[in-house]
């Protein structure tokens, strides 16, 4: 179907744009964002947003800079979530400050990584991460997920993942079976005298 010259066909322009890609959450007031497909966001991850006349830019600076029209950020100040959620672009749970505004935020929230946090999460039990070369052997031929077979074995499912597309990789560079080498073999084996005598 044809459109007008100058028709926004994709992109992000408005809060309510950005409100459309969100799953909104009645109890806590967060709106989720998802992905193009409706998924939800990889934790950890930096949830980057195309918004027209901005370009490529944080989904929590593209919220505060499109709720707040005509203002610009400070030099040296960052967008950030007041809520608990790590993917929420909810206008009202964003928030711009400097960067000791924002740590004493997250300390008083309990997220900070202090030092008495970091000492506990050194004393957790570490993983094993090695593996025997028979457990090695079994997870390459376990038909088990890499987190069932992860957890079966006591290492993380990044590690199972990593042993198994290394297996992967190698058995994809592993040369081709030719007919020529075959013949190349058949020769050493077969004596030369019944090879003439043919």
């Amino acid at each position: 179907m044809s459109h007008a010259k100058g028709t926004r066909l994709d992109g992000i322009a408005s809060v309510e744009d950005l409100r459309q890609r969100c799953v909104i959450d009645e109890d806590s007031g967060c709106w989720h964002l998802r992905t193009a497909r409706g998924k939800a966001l990889p934790r950890g991850d930096r949830h980057v947003v195309w918004v027209h006349g901005l370009g490529h830019i944080t989904a929590t600076r593209a919220v505060w800079l499109l709720s707040h029209p005509g203002k610009t950020l400070r030099n040296g100040w960052i967008c950030f979530r007041t809520c608990d959620s790590y993917d929420c672009v909810s206008p009202l749970h964003v928030s711009a400050a400097n960067r000791g505004t924002w740590f004493r935020h997250i300390k008083a929230s309990g997220k900070a990584r202090t030092p008495a946090k970091l000492a506990a999460i050194a004393a957790l039990p570490k993983v094993n991460q090695k593996l025997t070369p028979e457990l090695r052997q079994w997870l390459l031929e376990s038909t088990q997920s890499g987190s069932e077979a992860a957890h079966a074995l006591g290492i993380t499912q990044s590690r199972a993942n990593c042993i198994r597309a290394e297996h992967r990789k190698a058995q994809a560079t592993r040369p081709a079976a030719s007919v020529f080498d075959f013949a190349s073999r058949l020769v050493d084996v077969v004596p030369k005298t019944s090879l003439e005598a043919a």
